[in-house]
This record gives C-alpha cells, structure tokens and sequence, in this order.
C-alpha cells in the first residue's frame, strides 16, 4: 500500500492590508502550502530513506516569487519554485506511527508580487503538487487544489465617508385593535381582528414611518421630524 499523500494551497492576505482588502497590481499576495505524507498499519510503506520529498510550485504570469517562511531554502527555474526536504528516517517514521502521527509533514507561506501591468479586473489562481518515494521505490505525486484570488486595477485608497448606517424596523400587531409594536409579539386575536404592522426606515434627516392596516389594506406615512446625522 502506498504512502498517504495530501497537499492543500489557500490564499492567505495581502501583505500590509486587513483581510478584507484585496489585492491590487503590484501588491505583495500571500499563500499557504501544507503537505503531509501518512501511513497505515496494515500493508505499510514508509518513506525511502535518503530521498528528497519534492514541493512544486508553478506560478503564473501574473505572480511573481518573492519569499517563503519555510526553513527549507528553494530553488527557481522561471516560474517554478522548488522545495526539496529530506525524508524521515525509518526510525522516526516508526515511531511517528507509534504516536499515530503523519510520517512528515511541513506547512509555510510564500509570498508572491502581483504584476503591475495587470489593467483588467481577473481572477489569480495558484496551486502546488508534492512528491515522494517510498520503501518500495514506488513514486507518488499528488496535485493541490487551486487557490485563487480576484484582483482589480489600482487606484487610490477610498476614505470612508462620514455617517452612520440605520438598520429598518419592523413591527408586528400588539393586539387586535390595530396596533402595532416595537417588537412582533404573538396576541391572541379573534377572526375579525384588525392587525397592525409597521415599518420603520431612516432617510436624514427625517426618520419615516408606514403603517399598514390589514382591515382596509391603507397605507399611512408619518414623519416623526427627529433629526439625525447627515451621511
């Protein structure tokens, strides 16, 4: 049986911006790689010794390799980055599967710059593979999912303009004579109740009011003339 591989690529951020920024061309865009190589107890093969396990990034176009976090240095041919670790040796792969642990496994960041002649908004996508040897001089490779992020052209950072959002309100009948409350109650009505509801919403600097009246289906609005903040 061979070895269990997994490798999964995520986007991470944009460095020097919070999470919900996106990138921009020229931006510094981080990914994550983690790989695991497993076994199992029954017909097990471990890794070979003194053979490299392979990660393999190709990157398009649009990114270019900057840096990685990983303590293993690699090595780039164009657009392929390259990480080479050595494997285990047998005796800690044996007792990795003592503890019921993964025979190896590795997980770093890699920091990639977008083009700065990107002028349309696209999408980036970015994945990697991992490959091994084991006991049985049996090659395996395994190919990531695709991450991916959009990307938009540049322009200047927008301030925030100033003001306060208002969220509207809806009420329900408090009773069977046609009122309406600030909450939606459940009253117990007969069957030729009148049932008020009403909604509430804020366009500055005057707060609006309808009220809807099932008996007669008519819709009143009433303007309150309570001033608020100016967006």
């Amino acid at each position: 049986m061979p070895v269990y591989l997994s490798i999964t690529k995520s986007y991470v951020g944009v460095e020097g911006k919070t999470t919900s920024e996106g990138p921009k061309p020229g931006d510094t865009i981080i990914w994550r790689i983690k790989a695991t190589a497993s076994s199992k107890a029954s017909g097990l093969l471990f890794l070979k010794n003194n053979q490299k396990i392979v990660i393999t990034d190709t990157l398009i176009s649009d990114l270019a390799y900057s840096s990685t976090t990983s303590s293993v240095p690699p090595t780039r041919s164009g657009q392929t980055v390259t990480w080479s670790f050595d494997a285990p040796t047998l005796a800690n792969q044996q007792q990795a599967l003592t503890n019921s642990a993964d025979l190896w496994s590795t997980e770093f960041l890699v920091r990639t710059r977008a083009s700065t002649l990107i002028n349309v908004t696209k999408t980036l996508t970015n994945d990697a593979s991992v490959k091994v040897i084991d006991f049985g001089d049996k090659t395996t490779e395994m190919k990531s999912n695709q991450a991916s992020i959009g990307i938009a052209t540049g322009g200047t950072t927008l301030t925030p303009p100033e003001g306060t959002w208002y969220y509207p309100t809806y009420s329900g009948p408090l009773d069977g004579a046609g009122s309406a409350g600030p909450a939606n109650p459940v009253p117990t009505v007969t069957d030729i109740a009148t049932l008020g509801f009403a909604h509430t919403y804020i366009i500055s600097p005057y707060q609006e009011t309808v009220y809807g009246n099932k008996a007669n289906n008519s819709i009143q609005l009433e303007q309150s003339g309570s001033l608020y903040k100016r967006i």
